[in-house]
C-alpha cells in the first residue's frame, strides 16, 4: 500500500551474477533521475541464486520515480538458456503467485529487454568438403550485438590448422541471415604466422546488429592433410583502415571447423531415371520424405585406433535439406543382411540399387554397389539439419572370433570396409521448400574425405514466378443452385515447372504415321508403348469449389493471335473437377490432362485462370494451396510425380451485404477521366472508431489527385462525401496511393482511417455509423488504356480494424468495360472518283491502343453507304456480316499501338455528300457481340476524323458553241449547217454546261470549271477568254423544267437550252493555271443577285442550272473539272472530271475549182477540189464533201443519189486523188456533179475530216461559185401578128 513496508525482486538473466558486497555495490539512487532525498531506497540487499536480487522492507510511495544502482558481473555471452530480459517484481514475497485475503502477491511488475553483450556469440563455421585441396564452399555465421557504422568491421582469422585455406571474395548472405553492407570492402590476407586472414569493412553503409551468414562460394582447402581441427576466431572493429590497431567493438569468438583429411576416391548420388527413381524410394518433391542412395570407394582401409569404439559417416547436404535428429532409422546400408533393406528395395531381397544381381536391368547405374559388411551396421545416427553423423562400428575395436587367431591357428580374414571397394547406403530426408539452395554434397569417413559431388534440382515450380492471384476473399453467399454459376469468381496462377509435363501426343508419345497435317486424324492416330500422360492438379483449401467453366490455359503473355500457346478444352486439355466433368457443385481438386500433343514444357511461364467458389464460412488463411505435376505411363498405368510446391493461403471474411461502385458518368473510353464514380456501402457490422476502408480499383485505373505543396498527402482525385451526408468529420482525408507491379500492371487503393478521437481495439469501442446505413462517396479516376485482365477488372473493398490489420468483412464488384481508344484515324478516298453514289476505293488507317482480331466500320453519314460487294486487302476477308453501311472484316491482326491501313476496294460511296461520321470497333473474337461479356476491345464511336464525301455535280448538257451558231440559235440568224459542226479550235467559243448538284453551294461559295486532261494526262486546255465584256462567266437557275436536253431556235439567249428562271451573281472571278503556268479555268465566287432567305443556298441540291463562259477552244480531248468549293481541301460537289467535252475542230482549207469558167445550170461538169490539213490536226484519211443543195454525184457516168436528197454528201477514198492534206499542196481529187438549174440559195461547199468513231476532227468551208446559163438574146418586132427576121 502506499507508504507500507514492501518488498521488491529484480530476476536478471541467467549467466548474470549481482555482486552487491561493499560499500558501493548498492546505491538506492540515481543522481539526476530518482526524486532526491525522500525517493532514495534504504534496504539491505540479498543475492539469490546469483541472479535474483531482493530488496526488502522498502518504503515507496505512489506516484514518486524510484531507482537503484547495483553491481553486476556479466556473463561471456548472451544467454541462450532463459530469456534476455529482466523482470521488477513489486509486493514479492514467495515464488507463489497465490492470492492472498483476496489480494495478489505481486502488487505491480514489469519486463525490461536487456541490452546485448558486446561479444559475437552463435558463432559456426560449415564446410561442405573436408578433401585436402578440394575446391570447397565454407559459410560462418555468427551474431553480433553492437551495429556497425562508417569504417568499422569484421576480422576472420584461422589458426595452424587452416593455414593454406584460400577464400574468394566475395562473400554472399545465406538465405534468412544478414550480409555485408553493399559498398563494403572484403581482403583476404595472411598472418605473420601464414595464418588466413580475412578484412571485412563497411565504408558508408551501416550493417546492423543480427544474425550473420557469409558464404564463400569459391575457397580452396589446404593441400596437406591436419592433424587436427582448425579453429576461427570472429570479431568486430571499428577502424578497420588503420590494421592492426584497432578498437574493439564486440569482443571475438572462436569456433572450431573440420579437419582436412585425405581425398576419397569416388563419393557420389545414385541418380536413376525418372520412371525408375520411384521404385527405390525417390521423391524429389519439395518438403517430401526422400529416400537419397548415395555410393562411395575408400583409397585405404579405415583404420582408426582400437581405443575408438566406433568411426562417423558424415553427410553433409545443402542447405534447405533436413534429417530428423534421430535419424538411426532413416538409414539404410545397401547389403543382404536382416534389417538394413530399405522397404522400396525391389521384391527381391537379395538386391539392391546396383547391386550385381540388378545392374544388369540397370543401365543407368554408374558402378556395381558390393554388400556392406554384415558386421558393420548402424549404431547411432544423429541428424543436424542438412546433415548426419551415422556411427558405425569401428572394425579395429571388435574382439576377434575365437574360431581364428592365436598361436598356430589361421588369422581372420578381414571383414569390414575394403579399399577399392563401392558400398552404399540411403539415407531418408526432408526436401526443401525450394531449389534455391547450394546444390553439392560431401561425405567424410574415418581419415577420408570426398569432393563435393552433384546434387539434385528440387522438382517444385519456379518460386519466384509462381503466384497464385485471387479476385475476391469474400465468403459465397447463394441461396439456389442456379446461383452458383453467377457466385463464381477467378483466379489466375502463374507457374513455372522444373520437368517437362508431356501431353499423350507429345512428340515421341504418337506412332510417326502420315496425317497430312490433318489434326483428327492426327489425334486418332495409336499411341507409342513410352506414351505418357501428363497432369496439372492444383488442391485448394476444404470449402473452396472449383469449376470447369471458362477455364483458360496459356502461355503467359500469350499473345492473342498465338493460337499454338492456347490449350484448348477436349483438343489439348480435359478439365476434371471433383469427380466429374460438368458437376454443377464442384469439389476443390482440380485436374487438367493433358491429351493432346502440346506439353507444358520446363521453365516455360504458365497462366491458368479458373473460376471457383470461396467457401461459405470465415476462413484465416492458414491452409495452403497445393499446386502438383504427375505424368502417368499409358500402357502401365504407373503414375510418377514431377513438381510440387505449395502456395500460401488467403482468409475468407464475412461480406459487405451492399458494395456498388457506379460510373454516372458513362464513360467508358481507355485513358479517358471519369468524372464522377460513386461507391455506395452497407454494412452488416457498425463502423467503429479505430476501423479503415480499402477500396482496391481495377488493375491500370489512376484515382490519385494532384498533390499540392501545403496539401494533404497523397490526394484522390476530386474525392467527396455524397451530397448531404458527412460522415467522419474529424478523421483525416482519404489517401490514395498506386503501385506498379512486376507486370507493369498500375494498382491503387483508396484508404479511409476512421478517426473521430477516440480509436480503439478493444471493447467497448465508440461507434461512428450504424450498421445497415447507407455510405457512399464520390470521385473521380482515369480509365486503363484497355480493359483489364479477367481476374483484374474489379472494385474489391476491405473493412478491416486499422491497428491489427484484422479484416472485418470484404466484398467485390464486377467494374465497367474499357474498351481502349482508336487513334490516327484517317478514312479516305484512294480511287480516282471521289463524288456521291460512285464506286470506288477507300482506304482506312488507324492505331489501335489493344489488339483485335475482328474490324467492324459503319459508316453513320452520310447515308447510303454500300460495302456488301467491296473487296479489302488479303488476308482479311469480308464477312457474312457485312450489310450497306456496315462492314465486317475477319481474319486481322490488328497489333496495338501500331498504324494499320487497310484499302478496300468497290465501295459505293453514298449521297447527298458532306462530312462522313463513323463508328469503328475491334474484337478479340470472330464472335463479337454474341458472347457475354462481349469481346470488344476498342472503339471509335462517331467519329468525324473520315473525309468529306463531295456530292455529285452532275452534267446534263454541255455546249460548245461559235459564234454564228449562237446567232443561229438566239439571234434569229438561222444556218442549216454550222450548228451541226463542232466549233474551229484556237477561235472564241461559247461553253455552255447545265448541271446540278447533290450538296447546296451558299453566297461567298466557288464555282469551278477548267479544262484538264482525263487521268492525270497533260492535254492543251480550253483557255479562258474574259478579256471583253461578253465573254465573262454568267450563271443562271433553270425553271423547274431543267434542261431541255437539246437547244432551241428561240431567238432568245435565255431559253435556247433551258428556261431561265433567275439569273444568278458571279461576283469575281479568277483564272486558274496549270503546273507550267497556262491558263486553263475560271474560278468564280456565287452569289445571289437578290439575298433570298437567309442561309438559304445560292446552288441548291437538286435544281438545274445553267454557266456560260467563253474560252479558246482546242483541239485536244479533254474532260471538264467541274467543282464546287468552300474553302475546305476537299471540294463540295464534284464531277471528279469525268465529263468529256465536246471536241473542237481543226480549222482545214478547201478550194473548189470548176474545169470551165463558166459553169451552167443543170450541166454535167467536173469540179476540181484541194484540201490541206489544219494545224495540229489527226493525219487525215478519209474526207467527205457537203456539197450546195440541187448538185449531184455522178460516178463512172451513173447519178449518185437524186436532187430530191437535199445537200448531197460524198465520201472520199483514201486512195482517190492524189497529195496529202498536211502538205502544203494539200490532197487535190476531182468530182464529176450534175448542176441544179439555177444557183443555190447557199452555195457553199464543206469539207469534213472525221475519225473511226465518227467524230469531225477537222473541218473547211468555200463559199462555192454562180451557175451562169449560156448567153442568148432574142431580137424581133413587138408588133402582132408580124412575121418577119428574129435575130438571135
Amino acid at each position: 500500500s502506499d507508504g507500507g513496508l514492501v518488498q521488491l525482486r529484480l530476476i536478471a538473466p541467467v549467466g548474470f551474477v549481482f555482486e552487491v558486497g561493499g560499500f558501493d555495490g548498492f546505491i538506492g539512487m540515481i543522481p539526476g533521475v530518482t526524486c532526491e532525498p525522500e525517493c532514495t531506497l534504504i534496504a539491505d540487499p540479498r543475492v539469490q541464486y546469483d541472479n535474483e536480487l531482493i530488496l526488502p522492507n522498502l518504503v515507496i510511495r505512489v506516484d514518486k520515480k524510484y531507482g537503484f544502482q547495483v553491481r553486476m558481473r556479466l556473463p561471456n555471452r548472451s544467454p541462450t538458456r532463459s530469456t534476455n530480459a529482466f523482470f521488477l517484481e513489486l509486493g514479492y514475497n514467495s515464488n507463489s503467485t497465490a492470492r492472498s485475503d483476496s489480494e495478489a502477491v505481486r502488487l505491480q511488475g514489469g519486463m525490461l529487454a536487456a541490452p546485448p553483450i558486446k561479444v559475437v556469440y552463435d558463432a559456426k563455421v560449415y564446410t561442405l568438403s573436408n578433401a585436402m585441396g578440394a575446391k570447397n564452399m565454407i559459410e560462418f555465421h555468427f551474431r553480433i550485438a553492437t551495429p556497425m557504422n562508417s569504417n568499422d568491421g569484421i576480422v576472420i582469422q584461422g589458426d595452424k590448422n587452416t593455414r593454406l585455406t584460400d577464400l574468394v571474395c566475395w562473400p554472399t548472405a545465406i538465405p534468412g541471415q544478414l550480409g555485408l553492407a553493399s559498398d563494403a570492402n572484403c581482403q583476404m590476407r595472411t598472418t605473420p604466422d601464414g595464418y588466413p586472414l580475412l578484412l571485412l569493412t563497411t565504408f558508408k553503409i551501416p550493417m546492423p546488429a543480427g544474425f550473420y551468414g557469409l558464404r564463400f562460394n569459391v575457397s580452396t582447402n589446404p593441400t596437406v592433410v591436419m592433424p587436427a581441427n582448425g579453429y576461427w576466431t570472429i570479431g568486430t572493429y571499428k577502424n578497420m583502415h588503420y590494421y592492426p590497431l584497432l578498437q574493439v567493438l564486440d569482443q571475438k569468438t572462436t569456433a572450431p571447423s573440420e579437419r582436412v583429411r585425405t581425398e576419397m576416391r569416388i563419393a557420389a548420388l545414385l541418380s536413376p531415371g525418372q520412371w525408375e527413381a520411384n521404385y527405390i524410394g525417390r521423391d524429389d518433391r519439395p518438403l517430401m520424405d526422400n529416400l537419397l542412395t548415395f555410393y562411395f570407394k575408400l583409397r585405404t582401409r579405415p583404420l582408426v585406433d582400437a581405443t575408438v569404439p566406433s568411426i562417423a559417416l558424415a553427410v553433409r547436404g545443402p542447405r534447405g535439406f533436413f534429417v530428423v535428429e534421430n535419424c538411426t532409422d532413416s538409414v539404410f546400408l545397401l547389403g543382404n543382411f536382416n534389417g538394413t533393406l530399405p522397404a522400396a528395395t525391389p521384391v527381391n531381397a537379395t538386391t539392391w540399387p546396383c547391386s550385381a544381381e540388378a545392374i544388369g536391368g540397370q543401365s543407368w547405374c554408374p558402378t556395381t554397389i558390393s554388400p556392406w559388411p554384415s558386421m558393420l551396421p548402424v549404431t547411432a545416427c544423429l541428424g543436424l539439419d542438412n546433415s548426419a553423423q551415422i556411427m558405425i562400428p569401428n572394425y579395429a575395436s571388435m574382439p576377434e572370433p575365437p574360431t581364428c587367431g592365436g598361436v598356430g591357428r589361421q588369422p581372420c580374414p578381414y571383414l569390414g570396409l575394403e579399399a577399392e571397394v563401392t558400398y552404399g547406403f540411403q539415407l531418408k530426408v526432408k526436401n526443401p521448400i525450394d531449389d534455391k539452395t547450394t546444390t553439392r554434397w560431401a561425405i567424410d569417413l574415418g581419415t577420408e574425405a570426398s569432393l563435393t559431388f552433384t546434387s539434385f534440382r528440387v522438382r517444385t515450380f519456379d518460386v519466384d514466378a509462381t503466384e497464385l492471384r485471387a479476385v475476391s476473399s469474400v465468403r459465397s453467399s447463394f441461396g439456389q443452385t442456379r446461383e452458383v454459376l453467377t457466385a463464381l469468381r477467378p483466379i489466375t496462377l502463374f507457374f513455372k515447372t522444373s520437368t517437362e509435363v508431356p501431353g499423350q501426343r507429345s512428340p515421341g508419345s504418337a506412332r510417326r504415321l502420315q496425317t497430312g497435317g490433318d489434326l483428327d486424324l492426327a489425334l486418332q492416330q495409336p499411341l507409342s508403348p513410352v506414351a505418357a500422360e501428363g497432369r496439372l492438379e492444383l488442391v485448394g483449401p476444404t470449402g473452396f469449389a472449383f469449376s470447369c467453366q471458362q477455364l483458360t490455359l496459356e502461355k503467359a503473355g500469350r499473345h492473342p493471335a498465338n493460337t499454338e500457346d492456347l490449350y484448348r478444352d477436349v483438343i489439348d486439355i480435359l478439365c476434371e473437377v471433383g469427380g466429374g466433368r460438368y458437376d454443377l457443385i464442384p469439389a476443390n481438386h482440380l485436374v487438367i490432362r493433358l491429351k493432346g500433343r502440346k506439353a507444358l514444357s520446363s521453365g516455360v511461364l504458365y497462366r491458368l485462370t479458373v473460376m471457383l467458389l470461396n467457401p461459405s464460412a470465415d476462413q484465416d488463411g492458414s491452409s495452403p494451396w497445393v499446386l502438383s505435376t504427375y505424368k502417368r505411363r499409358m500402357a502401365t498405368d504407373h503414375v510418377i510425380p514431377i513438381d510440387q510446391i505449395t502456395l500460401p493461403g488467403y482468409p475468407i471474411v464475412n461480406l459487405v451485404p451492399k458494395f456498388v461502385v457506379d460510373n454516372l458518368s458513362k464513360e467508358y473510353l481507355g485513358e479517358m477521366m471519369v468524372r464522377v464514380i460513386r461507391a455506395t456501402f452497407e454494412f452488416n457490422t457498425p463502423l467503429f472508431d479505430g476501423d479503415s476502408l480499402k477500396l482496391f480499383a481495377p488493375t491500370g485505373l489512376d484515382i490519385r489527385g494532384v498533390t499540392v505543396v501545403g496539401g494533404p498527402p497523397a490526394p484522390c482525385s476530386a474525392f467527396k462525401w455524397k451530397e448531404g451526408t458527412y460522415p467522419l468529420p474529424r478523421s483525416p482525408r482519404p489517401r490514395c496511393t498506386c503501385s506498379v507491379g512486376a507486370d507493369g500492371g498500375l494498382r491503387c487503393a483508396l484508404k479511409i482511417v476512421i478517426d473521430e478521437g477516440s480509436p480503439s481495439v478493444v471493447a467497448p469501442r465508440s461507434k461512428v455509423w450504424g450498421q445497415g446505413m447507407e455510405f457512399a462517396f464520390e470521385f473521380s479516376a482515369l480509365n486503363p488504356t484497355k480493359m483489364p485482365d479477367v481476374v483484374e477488372n474489379f472494385w474489391k473493398v476491405e473493412h478491416a480494424i486499422e491497428a491489427t490489420g484484422a479484416l472485418v468483412a470484404g466484398q467485390l464488384v464486377q467494374s465497367w468495360p474499357v474498351y481502349a481508344q482508336i487513334t490516327n484515324i484517317t478514312f479516305g478516298v484512294a480511287g480516282l472518283e471521289q463524288r456521291a453514289m460512285v464506286s470506288t476505293d477507300l482506304v482506312l488507317t488507324f492505331r489501335p491502343r489493344a489488339w483485335g482480331r475482328v474490324l467492324e466500320l459503319i459508316v453513320l453519314e452520310p447515308s447510303a453507304f454500300n460495302f456488301e460487294r467491296c473487296r479489302p486487302d488479303s488476308p482479311l476477308e469480308r464477312d457474312g456480316r457485312t450489310s450497306k453501311n456496315r462492314l465486317v472484316l475477319v481474319k486481322g491482326a490488328f497489333e496495338a499501338n501500331q498504324v494499320t491501313s487497310i484499302f478496300i476496294a468497290g465501295v459505293t460511296l453514298g449521297k447527298p455528300g458532306g462530312q462522313t461520321r463513323l463508328s469503328i470497333r475491334l474484337f478479340s473474337s470472330d464472335y463479337m457481340d454474341q458472347v457475354t461479356p462481349s469481346s470488344e476491345v476498342a472503339q471509335s464511336l462517331s467519329s468525324f476524323q473520315g473525309f468529306r464525301l463531295a456530292g455529285a455535280l452532275r452534267v446534263l448538257e454541255q455546249y460548245l458553241w461559235s459564234e454564228p451558231v449562237i446567232a443561229h440559235y438566239e439571234d434569229s440568224a438561222p444556218d442549216p449547217v454550222l450548228p451541226q459542226l463542232p466549233p474551229h479550235a484556237d477561235f472564241p467559243t461559247r461553253v455552255e454546261i447545265l448541271f446540278d448538284t447533290t450538296m447546296p453551294v451558299f453566297a461567298g461559295g466557288f464555282l469551278v470549271l477548267g479544262s484538264v486532261g482525263r487521268f492525270g494526262l497533260k492535254v492543251m486546255p480550253c483557255v479562258p477568254l474574259t478579256e471583253e465584256a461578253e465573254y465573262q462567266p454568267s450563271l443562271a437557275l433553270c425553271n423547274k423544267s431543267g434542261a431541255a436536253g437539246y437547244p432551241s431556235d428561240t431567238g432568245n439567249s435565255s431559253s435556247s437550252t433551258c428556261g431561265v428562271q433567275q439569273f444568278l451573281n458571279i461576283t469575281s472571278f479568277k483564272t486558274m493555271y496549270n503546273e507550267v503556268d497556262y491558263p486553263y479555268g475560271l474560278n468564280m465566287t456565287v452569289d445571289n443577285i437578290t439575298r433570298g432567305t437567309p442561309g438559304s443556298p445560292v446552288i441548291a441540291a437538286g435544281r438545274v442550272y445553267r454557266l456560260r463562259s467563253w474560252c479558246r477552244a482546242t483541239i485536244e480531248a479533254f474532260a471538264w473539272q467541274a467543282d464546287t468549293e468552300d474553302g475546305r481541301p476537299q471540294p463540295s460537289n464534284t464531277n471528279d472530271a469525268q465529263t468529256m467535252a465536246s471536241p473542237a475542230a481543226a480549222l482545214m482549207t478547201a478550194t473548189v475549182t470548176p474545169f470551165t469558167s463558166r459553169v451552167p445550170p443543170a450541166s454535167l461538169v467536173k469540179i476540181e477540189l484541194r484540201v490541206r490539213a489544219g494545224p495540229g490536226q489527226a493525219k487525215v484519211t478519209d474526207l467527205k464533201v457537203l456539197m450546195p443543195e440541187g448538185f449531184v454525184l455522178f460516178d463512172r457516168g451513173e447519178a449518185v443519189g437524186s436532187v430530191s436528197d437535199g445537200r448531197p454528201i460524198v465520201s472520199v477514198a483514201t486512195s482517190y486523188g492524189s497529195g496529202d492534206a498536211a502538205d502544203g499542196d494539200g490532197r487535190k481529187f476531182s468530182l464529176e456533179v450534175l448542176t441544179p438549174a439555177s444557183t443555190p440559195a447557199d452555195k457553199r461547199w464543206f469539207v469534213f475530216a472525221q475519225d473511226q468513231g465518227g467524230a469531225v476532227t477537222g473541218w473547211g468551208m468555200n463559199p462555192g461559185f454562180s451557175l451562169q446559163s449560156l448567153p442568148v438574146r432574142i431580137s424581133y418586132p413587138s408588133i402582132p401578128l408580124y412575121k418577119g427576121w428574129v435575130a438571135m
